[in-house]
């Protein structure tokens, strides 16, 4: 796929499996000079392999949405390098920043107010007792990304929540 691919577009979550996904041997399978869009996560990405398929020619053109340190040293030689390239476009990591998810975002916000004032709560937090261990990252109204903590619509599990602190 990389090597009959024009445009790749990377929007997976950061895991064991994806880091480092994109490495100097898929960036010599991209025989195209595809465009390359990362706004998922940095590590995705091999950034020195990116830095030299960038500088060689190899990609013809880079839109990041993430870089591998965020807050970014602008100062490294690593960022100086991809700053470097006339073929690239960056955002400040805000590439959800729509209106769309915005809308999306507020109208779940009063939603669960609303439900809440009337006495029947949704998106419950439960504590580590209940089983919940870790965050999530889960996808709201196809929108955007926000935290997941557990949330449940089960009300015998809501009322064995605990109150979020």
């Amino acid at each position: 796929l990389l090597a009959q691919s024009d445009i790749i577009l990377v929007h997976a979550a950061l895991d064991a499996g994806s880091r480092g996904l994109l490495n100097r041997a898929a960036f010599q399978a991209m025989t195209q000079r595809p465009i390359l869009v990362n706004a998922a996560r940095g590590d995705i990405v091999e950034w020195e392999a990116l830095l030299e398929a960038l500088e060689s020619g190899h990609l013809r053109g880079v839109g990041l949405d993430v870089l591998w340190d965020e807050p970014p040293d602008w100062s490294s030689p690593g960022i100086k390098r991809l700053l470097a390239a006339e073929n690239l476009l960056l955002s400040p990591h805000c590439g959800m920043h729509t209106d769309a998810a915005f809308r999306a975002l507020t109208k779940q916000c009063i939603d669960n107010i609303e439900a809440f004032l009337k006495g029947n709560p949704t998106n419950v937090v439960l504590g580590s007792r209940h089983g919940v261990q870790e965050a999530n990252w889960t996808n709201i109204a196809g929108s955007g990304s926000a935290l997941d903590f557990g949330v449940t619509d089960n009300e015998e599990e809501q009322e064995r929540a605990e109150p979020c602190p």
